[in-house]
Order: C-alpha cells, then sequence, then structure tokens
C-alpha cells in the first residue's frame, strides 16, 4: 500500500488497494484472505502498480511534448 500512497497521494493509493480487493475478493476481510489469495492480491496490485505509473509517465511525455509545442 506504501508504493500507492507514493505514487498517488495518501487517500488515493489507499483506495485504489481497497477498489482493487473489493473487486477481486468482496466484502471478505483482510485477514480472512489466504495464502494463496494473498499471493493473487499482491500479483494484481502489481500489475495496477505498473498500469497507473505508465498512465503518468505517458501524461508527463504529452506535456513535454505539448511544451515544445507551445514555444
Amino acid at each position: 500500500m506504501k508504493s500507492f500512497e507514493d505514487l498517488m497521494g495518501h487517500e488515493k493509493g489507499q483506495r485504489e488497494v481497497v477498489i482493487l480487493k473489493r473487486w477481486n475478493f468482496g466484502d471478505k476481510e483482510i485477514d480472512d484472505i489466504g495464502e494463496r489469495e494473498e499471493k493473487l492480491l499482491v500479483h494484481l496490485l502489481r500489475i495496477r502498480y505498473k498500469e497507473i505509473l505508465d498512465e503518468s509517465k505517458g501524461k508527463d511525455k504529452k506535456d513535454v511534448n505539448q511544451q515544445r509545442l507551445d514555444i
């Protein structure tokens, strides 16, 4: 969760983790998730983290390209 908080900020990062957990495990508590489900959750979080990171890098590139066009 710390990685998501660093990437997106505290509130958005926690929200992203909770939403991903709910989509895949419903209202099951974190403490009730088994070892296999925990590994799946970590895998899904890594995929989502990479997607968000790629999106933010894409936006940065667009911003730089737009600045070059403005000059």
